[in-house]
């Protein structure tokens, strides 16, 4: 089995460690990192590659709309889960415009957190699946 590869990120450590001390329990699941700020999770983004990055919206150095923007030049960025306590709707459609797969509500649900997560990675897992059984496309044209 396939274990899903997840990057935290939160400047909380109440919530950073609740996510720990649950994620770490789940069998498909893989905690490659904890960050506590943006340039943190940029930094390890790029050195661990986690399929799905847990980002929080307000964070010291750089928050996650900058984070976000940072990932639009990242080759294979992960997926982004955004989970904040803002649930303002400039703030979840910004960070849906700028890639984030789903935008969650703290106090988090982390059941509902973990059944996201699961669909976010199976979207990816369906794209990968649908690329690798595409044909290669041709280089050269036919002529008449």
């Amino acid at each position: 089995m396939r274990r899903t590869k997840i990057l935290l990120t939160d400047d909380n450590p109440v919530i950073l460690n609740q996510l720990v001390d649950f994620f770490s329990q789940k069998q498909d699941i893989e905690i490659v990192g904890c960050a506590i700020d943006g340039s943190m999770a940029l930094k390890m983004v790029s050195q661990l590659s986690p399929d799905i990055l847990l980002l929080d919206i307000i964070m010291p150095r750089l928050d996650g709309f900058a984070v976000l923007e940072a990932l639009r030049a990242v080759e294979n960025a992960p997926r982004v889960i955004v989970l904040t306590g803002l649930s303002r709707d400039d703030f979840i459609l910004r960070a849906m415009q700028l890639g984030a797969s789903y935008y969650m509500v703290k106090p988090l649900d982390v059941q509902l957190l973990y059944s996201r997560l699961l669909d976010v990675a199976s979207q990816e897992s369906a794209c990968a699946a649908i690329l690798s059984d595409a044909p290669p496309a041709s280089s050269s044209r036919s002529r008449s």
